[in-house]
């Protein structure tokens, strides 16, 4: 499908702040250190969501260790949907087979949804794409950043794997001091998790005392940070697609109902999607290329889905960076709001080891939770399974 031009997105909707700061996603890497990898065990069994679920309707009366144990050898080939990673959840009986559906889950984030969730129906004409776009923009100035003061918790559980690789051991009063060791691969498993509350006070993010800058993030603490999922993310990603490629890709089956679903791609030149790299203490800064895609409702301009993987032609350390954001609907102030419910984040890296250089990775899974409007709606979300 031929590219959109920007004149037809629609009239009529004017985005207040035209001239956007840029959306920071920052990775601290210290690209000395022995990273994980975002690799799926090797020779795991490629299945579909439908596949899995047939896997699991089998492991009844199964112990928790050996389902894990199996999902483990597993990698999906299409996305799942967090309303059936839930369901799979609470059927399996521990902490382990739940982990590893999580990390199931959160590495098919970026690939194609199952075919039972494209809808076969015409795509709307040029005409209608254009409004659909333009209802999305009107959607995030109008209603995403004039959300009511709220607080909520933010859930980062971060998962990591490391490959197989040699290090060196020093060892006082050996005949040479200096032996290899090898270390085996060991698969995505969960490292840590924290958790934060914060409040939405007039349109800026308050961690604790901290005010979230709207283009950066300052998370010392975290090695793989993001911020933005309260509108800049959105905005950025849309004011720059008006300056690269918008194609129709499908409609897309969900619980609230139809979906229109657009690929996007946006060339380095154009590119306001920054990430900030710490190679100990020198910082890098680079503007990519990168695509993704865009759920939107066509009757609101509400976002439900975003996805983006930036590319990186010029850089030796990092293969891959990506970050996907789920929005669902929450009461806040008398009325039904759509904030972000979920969101993964990807750091693929090629790090240099003595045995040579390594693919290595590592995955956030952010949820916001406990939803309560400040000063008036007592409603919350209920916590996430």
């Amino acid at each position: 499908m031929r590219k959109m031009k920007k004149s037809e997105w629609g009239v009529g909707v004017r985005y207040e702040g035209s001239k956007m700061k840029e959306m920071v996603f920052l990775m601290m890497i210290a690209v000395v250190l022995v990273f994980p990898s975002w690799a799926a065990e090797p020779n795991a069994k490629q299945v579909s969501v439908a596949e899995l679920g047939q896997f699991l309707t089998t492991t009844h009366g199964q112990s928790d260790g050996n389902i894990a144990k199996e999902l483990v050898s597993m990698a999906l080939t299409e996305r799942v949907s967090d309303a059936q990673l839930v369901q799979w959840q609470s059927a399996v009986p521990g902490r382990h087979s739940r982990e590893e559906l999580a990390i199931l889950a959160d590495s098919s984030a970026f690939l194609d949804l199952p075919a039972t969730d494209v809808l076969a129906d015409p795509p709307p004409d040029q005409q209608a794409q254009g409004a659909i776009l333009s209802s999305a923009l009107g959607y995030i100035a109008q209603t995403l950043t004039k959300l009511p003061d709220f607080s909520a918790t933010r859930t980062t559980v971060h998962f990591e794997d490391t490959p197989a690789h040699t290090i060196q051991v020093f060892t006082p009063g050996s005949m040479t001091n200096w032996s290899e060791h090898d270390i085996a691969y060991v698969p995505l498993h969960q490292s840590r998790q924290s958790s934060v509350q914060f409040r939405y006070l007039n349109g800026v993010e308050m961690r604790g005392s901290a005010k979230m800058d709207r283009s950066a993030v300052s998370q010392p603490e975290s090695v793989l940070a993001t911020s933005g999922e309260f509108g800049p993310t959105l905005s950025v990603v849309l004011e720059d697609a008006m300056h690269g490629t918008v194609d129709w890709a499908y409609w897309q089956q969900s619980p609230i109902g139809k979906l229109a679903v657009f690929h996007y791609s946006v060339t380095e030149g154009h590119s306001s999607y920054a990430l900030e790299l710490e190679h100990g203490v020198l910082r890098e800064k680079l503007f990519p290329a990168y695509h993704g895609e865009i759920a939107i409702d066509p009757t609101t301009g509400a976002i439900f889905h975003i996805s983006v993987v930036a590319s990186f032609l010029h850089s030796q350390d990092i293969v891959q960076s990506a970050i996907a954001v789920n929005y669902g609907s929450v009461a806040l102030g008398g009325k039904d709001r759509i904030c972000p419910l979920k969101g993964i984040a990807l750091l693929r890296t090629l790090v240099q080891t003595s045995s040579g250089s390594v693919q290595q990775s590592q995955v956030n899974e952010t949820t916001f939770t406990g939803y309560h409007a400040l000063g008036g709606d007592a409603t919350t979300l209920p916590a996430h399974p």
